[in-house]
């Protein structure tokens, strides 16, 4: 199972994943994601910085689960339009 989350903050995500303990599952933190892009000029140069996200994004593959683990569910999102994925097997 895949799950998506987005936590309060990095500390709050960093405090659910040690809870896990020693496990299988594939986590990935993203971070706070860019919602809306920067703007360059024709130089390159930064006309205004990205803004990003104030929720802490983190990606996980859940070996042996079906559902969400517990305190979790509750941090699960699914974007509408996701910027990336896992690649599923096959």
């Amino acid at each position: 199972m895949i799950g998506k989350y987005e936590f309060n903050s990095q500390e709050q995500a960093e405090t659910k994943i040690k809870a896990l303990g020693i496990n299988s599952h594939t986590i990935v933190t993203l971070g706070n994601l860019v919602i809306i892009d920067g703007a360059f000029d024709e130089n390159d140069v930064e006309i205004t910085a990205p803004i990003r996200s104030e929720l802490y994004a983190v990606d996980v593959i859940w070996r042996g689960l079906s559902s969400h683990p517990y305190e979790w569910k509750s941090y699960s999102i699914t974007p509408s339009k996701p910027k990336h994925s896992f690649l599923e097997s096959i």
